[in-house]
C-alpha cells in the first residue's frame, strides 16, 4: 500500500512525483520523436578540414535547407502528431481519472489506439501550418504592421486549433471531420479559452525559461498538453452542465 504523507513533507513529496511523471511523459514523447531529431540533426552534420564531424546551424545552402523542411514536414503526420496524441493521452488521465504509475503503458496504449487517427489529422494540419508559413514568408510583412497582428492572430488560432484537436482525439471517439469541425468551433467561439490557454502556456515557457532552459526542455510537451486539455475539459464540463440544466 502506498503511505500517504501529511504536512510539508508531503507537498513535497507530491510536488517532486508531479515532476516526475511530467519528466517521464516528455522523456517519452522526446524518444518517440527521436527519428525527427536525428534526421535533422544528421542533416546539420558537417565535415571540417580536418576530417572530424561537427554540428551547425549555418546551413550549406538553400537546397541542404530546403532537404531538412521537407523531410521533417513529411515525417511530422507519421511520427510527431502520434506521439503528442499518446502524450495528450496520458495528461487525460491526470486530469479526467487520476494520476498513476502505469505511464508507459498509457503511453503506448494512447499512441497505438490514436495513430491512424494522428496520422490523418497531422496531414491535415502540417497542410495548414505549411499554407501559413508560405504566405507569411511570401508576404514581407514588417513587424509591428497592421498585416503582422493579423498573422499573428491566424499563428494563435493555428496552435490553440492544433491542441483542441488533440484534447478531443483522445477524449471523444468522433470521426476525423466531425473532430475537426468540434475543435475549429471551439477554438473561434470558446475565445476566453482559446486567448486563456495561449497565455497560460506562455507564462510557463518564460518563467521555466528564466529559471533554466534545460528546465524548459525537461517539462515542455506535457506541461503545455496539460493546459490545452485542461482548458478542453473545462468547456466540456461546462457545456455538459448546461445541456443538464436544460
Amino acid at each position: 500500500m502506498r503511505m500517504e504523507l501529511s504536512g510539508v513533507v508531503g507537498s513535497l513529496f507530491r510536488v517532486s512525483e508531479w515532476l516526475m511523471n511530467f519528466f517521464l511523459i516528455n522523456l517519452f514523447w522526446f524518444l518517440f520523436n527521436f527519428p525527427i531529431v536525428y534526421v535533422v540533426l544528421s542533416m546539420m552534420l558537417v565535415e571540417s578540414d580536418y576530417g572530424t564531424y561537427t554540428y551547425t546551424l549555418a546551413i550549406a545552402s538553400n537546397e541542404d535547407l530546403y532537404m531538412i523542411i521537407l523531410v521533417t514536414l513529411v515525417l511530422l503526420p507519421f511520427i510527431f502528431f502520434p506521439a503528442t496524441t499518446a502524450m495528450f493521452s496520458v495528461v487525460r488521465r491526470w486530469i479526467v481519472h487520476k494520476n498513476d504509475s502505469k505511464l508507459i503503458y498509457y503511453y503506448w496504449k494512447g499512441y497505438k489506439e490514436n495513430y491512424v487517427r494522428s496520422l490523418l489529422g497531422g496531414l491535415v494540419f502540417v497542410a495548414l501550418w505549411v499554407i501559413w508559413i508560405l504566405n507569411y514568408s511570401l508576404s514581407a510583412i514588417e513587424i509591428k504592421s497592421g498585416l503582422f497582428y493579423f498573422y499573428l492572430a491566424i499563428t494563435i488560432f493555428l496552435i490553440a486549433f492544433t491542441n483542441h484537436f488533440f484534447s478531443d482525439t483522445v477524449h471523444f471517439r468522433l470521426s476525423l471531420f466531425q473532430s475537426l469541425r468540434k475543435s475549429l468551433f471551439i477554438t473561434l467561439f470558446q475565445i476566453q479559452y482559446t486567448l486563456g490557454s495561449l497565455a497560460a502556456a506562455g507564462i510557463f515557457i518564460v518563467v521555466a525559461y528564466l529559471i533554466h532552459p534545460i528546465f524548459l526542455c525537461l517539462f515542455f510537451g506535457p506541461v503545455i498538453a496539460y493546459i490545452y486539455f485542461f482548458a478542453y475539459h473545462q468547456i466540456y464540463l461546462r457545456a455538459k452542465g448546461n445541456l443538464q440544466i436544460e
